[in-house]
């Protein structure tokens, strides 16, 4: 019984660490670190929120557009094709998510804010 168990759960270690690998090999040339988010909003190239409206609510980047994540699939034709889009969320995990499959539909031009707003160094309003 208990080696049942060590092996389930290494199975569950192992498609943890693929999807997380898979993810990252996904974005390779599509993130950008937080830094260099604030250096973009102020050039005012095109920032998408993936956040919950609740989180919008708490706190966000003035000029933002947001599309929650939970959105995106019936919205993404409002996002623009023609500019590069940035893409942020509370830490960088939904806007990875968000990112990849954005380049999946297509957008060559899409970019993960890793950190999100938890390393967000700019102004925010409610």
């Amino acid at each position: 019984m208990a080696s049942l168990l060590v092996v389930a759960l290494l199975i569950l270690i192992g498609v943890v660490v693929y999807k997380l690998l898979s993810r990252k090999m996904a974005l390779r040339g599509h993130e950008l670190k937080e830094g260099e988010a604030l250096d973009k909003w102020e050039s005012k190239e095109y920032i998408l929120d993936v956040r919950t409206i609740d989180e919008y609510k708490e706190g966000h980047i003035p000029g933002v557009t947001l599309i929650p994540l939970n959105q995106l699939g019936r919205r993404f034709e409002e996002i623009p094709r023609d500019r590069d889009v940035y893409v942020m969320c509370r830490s960088g995990t939904r806007s990875a998510e968000a990112t990849v499959w954005l380049l999946k539909k297509g957008f060559d031009n899409v970019y993960n804010i890793s950190g999100g707003m938890l390393k967000w160094k700019g102004p925010v309003e409610k």
